[in-house]
């Protein structure tokens, strides 16, 4: 995405097609920068997770559960 994202407001965004698949890894795109926060996408294959860190910025979590198609 862009930082023109105004016009891509209340058009549906399907996740699973911005953010590729990995055996074995994590896989993240970012969706928007701003310099308010950022907007990731993460696709995680069984096992796999976030190494503990700090960020300068409030963090928020979703998560989906899947299988690969």
């Amino acid at each position: 995405m862009n930082d023109d994202t105004a016009s891509l407001k209340g058009i549906p965004f399907n996740l699973e097609k911005h953010v590729n698949y990995a055996d074995g890894s994590v896989v993240s795109k970012t969706l928007i920068k701003k310099d308010i926060g950022t907007i990731t996408l993460f696709a995680f294959d069984s096992g796999q997770g976030l190494s503990e860190h700090t960020a300068p910025l409030t963090r928020w979590y979703t998560s989906w559960r899947g299988r690969r198609k």
